[in-house]
């Protein structure tokens, strides 16, 4: 990595990107990069320095070096056309004069609920001007930061010029563009008095970061050095700032020599005056010179000048939407209100359109043409999580009157009533809203209508009013006979279960939630089997003193001893149970068997449920070698990080699939419980199991009791007592128009429309991709139905419907404006995951990038397209897009480190393709929360502001030496604690007066009858409401604890073999730079090669 050329402020100076010497101006594969500097001596010969830029010539370098570029002539192309005066004594050619142009402006939808006011389109503009220095400036009006002066040239109305053509696009003069410091302006510099410099120029008009206070003079700019080309391989190669003027040709050479008065032999800019500092409007980094984790990676500062107090963030964004809606609801259908963050725990009033907790777009105004939505290169679909949990002021899913004839269904689609829905003919008829087909009535749905056209029973009918609403169905919408929910826990047994404590802990947290806690709904029954090399039945007849086994040694042919006492009610039987969990660790603590047998104890337990449905519940320790299908040990560490790991990444075989669809058309769900200890149990082939059933996959590797128990209780309760269904099927129905393209998440499909799951719980979601199958009216509304049929814990069969209505837009900067972010990301991840066993980790990760740069390059196209090339124009919705695809980067699913073992990454992988969104933004860039801060906060004198977490940016420079700070990640949670925190805040947390003292328990911690202890512990308990797992809590004290494993949660440093995200936003800067003169020259070449055609 070169160096930047340095002021002696330390500051970084910008400099142009510019071709490499030998690339064909007019390929479309060519790339702008830059020259090296070269330090250059003042002694030295000016024949050492680049020649400087004619003003009647291209700036693009020549093939040769040295030689200006001339464009060849083509038939029906003009040469360059000549300055005039005026453009001369401004010291630019009229291709540079540049005026910003607004955006242009969405029109309004006639939509009657959803057309909310416009928000004023937002763009951070990071000014990296062709250099690898950005700076802030805003295109769109919503960041304000202070305004730089503009340039002493007076301002020129841009005129068209071929010279823009066949010249490199350079940044031009922005109005009143706003800036965290200023330097000097050196085209201002009179005692340089040579041809004027557009490269100078371009600086001077830029607003340099810097870290010179407010009220300040920056000290004055060092002299630049020339540079010229150099080889070998480099990040960035830079190319100089000032370089001397060469005499044009002979012909013009009089008029030059009367323009260029003599170079002086040291540059008179060095004093040049300068003027004050403006003041930043960010907070600054907290003054950390030394600030790096302990025991762990050092954090290497950012390799570009850019003050991260100015690039996006999640954080100001979420505390301002947390404090939003903190007091007030939203109404699905309002206008005033934007839509939540998932994140944000917001009370939500159902008005028509479902809860965006069960449903969300990634658009919310959807383009009614392919071509546009292709235009915007946004992913358009949809995130379910149809049994999603509700927020606790939310009001209740209502279950909407039926007859035996199940509920009103259009005749052609099938879409149900709903309040989108019009009814016409006095009431004899419905329009469908999705189809536009016109149903008759039944005659006991009948009403007759009012004079607008609305039912008069409509306040009754609660499916005309709700979003969200399920009906109970009759006979003709079951499979088999509806039951109540019915559990099999089959554990194993062998030396590994015995000797890590998996069956001790398993018989505790079982006998707690079925006798203690009371949670568990008690319609619920279950039954237990033991494996290891046999399976063992138990009968737990409530009639027998204790329970019975009864073992089954044929493994190829596996067969259910039992017909009376296998299921049973846990209460009925409650003294045979709690005696046999009691004996189960005594039992089998003799027990040598190295290896189990899974298949036939999972085909043993589908043929228990095979008749009614269920859940399998499997507790497994070890790889299942042993019996029919048994599995070999398969790891190669050699293969991580090389093409031969997607291999690892499937099955070993079929027949774990094959058995996943048996269970699937039984309605039986699987859950898979792995406890290794520090061995290979492929999860790659176990884990089809529950991924294509519906269940979970939960990974606990290297279990240890005192570490993980209580991890293990508390997720197992959560398993068991959440709201579920099983024998699931689940269809999204689309508007005229729009067609689902593709399906993601854990489920099986038998035919092209519908998933089917064995089981559905509150914490899955589902991703949908949509196309076009036509074009859609502007002046209309598109419209989407989910409908859920499944059987409830009690034993109804029913279906859940939710709707949404959107507005269509035929406006490009709509759509962009209003789209959803969080969706997005969950829809692109999800999608990514899916790749990841076909292409492999580093070709997703490119195409990630890649999305990325095309998006915003998009938005540049077509929103932005009169700023400066050398600004990043990032819009206002998705101006977190880099940060969160570098969170996706670095997660454990597709982070750059051959340590992570195939287990792990794949558990991350299953769990990431049915996460809810609100899941997957805590696991791309998890809270940081400053607890000294928050313990601090008086309600009573700050009112809800009080009540708003001070969330911190997720970099170590972020952490100060006094104070505490709480991570929030996706399984882990950490408790930083600086080796300076104050006395009293350690006494009023903790109880404790010195930093060593203070518990490595974090539920131990923060237990004491002080003010500080009260609002830590409700600080645990607000975070712990909106996660779906009990994280592993680590404590980790500055200087004493080792930082390895927090220092990974860090999105914003550079770690796991990522970029840091200042880094990483520069590169993607580059590639949209590199993109959009691809497309400039591919346009150039096509017209030239039109009109040479032609004429």
């Amino acid at each position: 990595m070169e160096s930047h050329p340095q002021h002696p402020s330390g500051s970084a100076q910008p400099l142009p990107y510019l071709r490499p010497p030998g690339n064909n101006a007019f390929s479309p594969l060519a790339r702008p990069v830059m020259a090296r500097p070269v330090s250059v001596s003042s002694g030295q010969s000016p024949m050492a320095r680049p020649p400087a830029i004619n003003q009647n010539q291209s700036i693009r370098p020549s093939p040769s070096p040295g030689l200006p570029y001339r464009p060849p002539a083509l038939p029906g192309l003009l040469p360059p056309r000549p300055m005039s005066p005026q453009h001369q004594a401004m010291g630019r050619p009229p291709s540079q004069i540049v005026s910003p142009a607004p955006l242009p402006a969405a029109r309004n939808m006639p939509y009657h609920l959803h057309n909310r006011p416009a928000i004023s389109p937002s763009a951070l503009a990071l000014s990296v001007a062709n250099s690898p220095v950005p700076s802030l400036t805003d295109t769109m009006g919503t960041m304000s930061i202070q305004p730089s002066p503009l340039s002493s040239s007076p301002a020129t109305p841009q005129q068209p010029s071929m010279f823009q053509q066949t010249t490199m696009p350079q940044p031009p003069a922005m109005l009143q563009q706003p800036a965290i410091s200023q330097q000097p302006a050196i085209s201002q510099q009179p005692a340089i008095p040579q041809q004027p410099n557009i490269v100078a120029e371009q600086q001077a008009q830029r607003p340099v970061l810097s870290s010179s206070p407010a009220g300040q003079l920056p000290p004055p700019p060092a002299p630049i050095a020339a540079s010229a080309p150099r080889p070998g391989r480099s990040k960035r190669v830079y190319a100089s700032l000032n370089p001397p003027a060469v005499p044009p040709k002979q012909d013009n050479l009089a008029a030059y020599q009367q323009q260029q008065p003599q170079q002086p032999q040291q540059p008179q800019h060095m004093n040049a005056p300068t003027q004050p500092t403006a003041p930043a409007t960010a907070q600054p980094l907290p003054p950390a010179p030394n600030n790096q984790p302990i025991n762990g990676p050092p954090i290497p500062p950012p390799k570009n000048k850019i003050d991260p107090n100015q690039i996006p963030s999640p954080v100001a964004l979420q505390m301002k939407d947390h404090e939003r809606y903190l007091s007030d609801p939203f109404g699905t259908c309002t206008k005033e209100q934007p839509l939540p963050l998932a994140c944000t725990d917001v009370h939500i009033i159902d008005q028509g359109n479902s809860n965006p907790r069960f449903i969300r777009s990634t658009l919310k105004h959807v383009p009614n043409t392919a071509e546009l939505l292709r235009d915007t290169k946004l992913p358009f679909g949809m995130v379910v999580q149809p049994l999603a949990k509700l927020h606790p002021r939310d009001d209740p899913i209502v279950v909407a009157e039926t007859t035996e004839e199940g509920p009103m269904r259009c005749q052609r689609c099938k879409a149900y009533i709903n309040p989108w829905c019009r009814f016409t003919d006095g009431g004899r008829k419905f329009n469908c809203n999705l189809c536009g087909f016109d149903s008759d009535v039944p005659d006991y749905y009948y009403s007759s209508l009012d004079m607008s056209g609305r039912r008069m029973d409509a306040h009754e009918r609660l499916e005309l009013q709700r979003g969200t609403v399920e009906f109970v169905v009759p006979k003709d919408y079951w499979i088999r006979q509806p039951s109540h929910l019915r559990v099999v826990f089959a554990i194993d047994v062998t030396w590994s279960a015995i000797h890590s404590g998996m069956l001790q802990v398993f018989c505790q947290t079982l006998k707690n939630i079925l006798y203690q806690s009371n949670e568990l709904d008690p319609h619920v029954q279950i039954a237990i089997i033991t494996f290891d090399t046999s399976l063992h039945f138990y009968n737990l007849n409530p009639n027998l003193e204790q329970a019975s086994m009864l073992v089954v040694s044929d493994l190829e042919d596996v067969f259910v001893p039992l017909v009376d006492g296998f299921f049973v009610n846990p209460q009925e039987s409650r003294s045979i149970i709690e005696d046999l969990l009691d004996q189960l660790p005594i039992i089998f603590a003799e027990n040598k068997t190295p290896s189990p047998t899974l298949f036939p104890t999972v085909k043993a337990c589908l043929a228990s449920l095979a008749p009614l449905g269920g859940k399998i519940t499997v507790l497994q320790t070890s790889l299942p070698s042993f019996g029919p299908n048994g599995l070999k040990n398969r790891d190669d560490v050699k293969a991580y990080g090389t093409d031969k790991e997607k291999q690892l990444l499937l099955p070993q075989d079929q027949a774990y699939y094959t058995l996943a669809k048996e269970c699937v058309s039984h309605g039986v769900c699987v859950d898979l419980w792995l406890f290794p200890l520090q061995g290979y149990v492929d999860v790659s082939t176990l884990g089809i199991l529950p991924a294509v059933t519906g269940g979970d996959t939960h990974y606990f590797p290297d279990f240890n009791l005192k570490i993980h128990g209580d991890k293990f209780a508390n997720d197992f309760q959560h398993s068991l007592c959440r709201e579920q269904g099983f024998n699931g099927a689940l269809r999204l129905r689309c508007s005229n128009g729009v067609a689902v393209k593709d399906q993601f998440g854990n489920f099986d499909m038998a035919n092209a429309t519908d998933l089917e799951v064995g089981g559905i719980d509150a914490d899955k979601a589902f991703g949908f991709e949509l196309a076009y199958d036509d074009k859609l009216p502007a002046d209309q509304d598109v419209y989407f139905q989910c409908a859920l049929l499944y059987t409830t814990q009690q034993g109804q069969r029913r279906v859940r419907i939710h709707n949404l209505c959107l507005p269509v837009t035929s406006v490009i900067s709509a759509a962009f404006r209003h789209a959803d972010f969080d969706a997005s990301m969950n829809i692109l991840a999800k999608k990514a995951l899916t790749n990841t066993v076909k292409q492999g980790l580093v070709s997703v990760a490119s195409d990630l990038d890649n999305d990325c740069m095309l998006a915003l390059t998009a938005y540049r196209k077509h929103c932005a397209a009169s700023a400066s090339p050398g600004q990043l124009i990032l819009p206002e919705s998705f101006k977190l897009l880099p940060l969160m695809t570098l969170g996706l980067k670095k997660s454990h699913a597709m982070m750059k480190d051959t340590s992570i073992k195939t287990d792990v990454r794949v558990h991350y992988m299953r769990q990431m393709k049915s996460m809810s969104i609100s899941d997957t933004i805590r696991l791309f860039y998890p809270k940081m929360i400053q607890v000294d801060r928050w313990v601090t906060m008086d309600p009573r004198e700050l009112g809800n502001t009080a009540n708003v977490w001070p969330l911190e940016r997720l970099s170590y420079l972020r952490l100060k030496p006094d104070g505490i700070y709480l991570i929030d990640a996706n399984d882990l949670r950490f408790l930083w604690i600086g080796h300076n925190v104050s006395c009293d805040i350690l006494q009023g947390v903790f109880g404790v007066q010195q930093l060593a003292d203070v518990p490595t328990d974090i539920d131990q911690a923060g237990r004491q009858a002080h003010i500080y202890s009260e609002r830590y512990q409700e600080l645990k308990t607000g975070l712990d409401l909106q996660r779906t797992w009990t994280p592993r809590c680590h404590v980790i004290r500055q200087g004493v604890d080792v930082e390895n494993e927090f220092v990974r949660v860090l999105t914003e440093d550079e770690n796991l073999g990522e970029m840091n995200y200042v880094d990483y936003l520069c590169l993607i800067h580059k590639r949209i730079q590199a993109e959009l003169e691809r497309e400039k020259q591919d346009t150039f070449v096509t017209s030239a090669s039109y009109w040479a055609y032609r004429y």
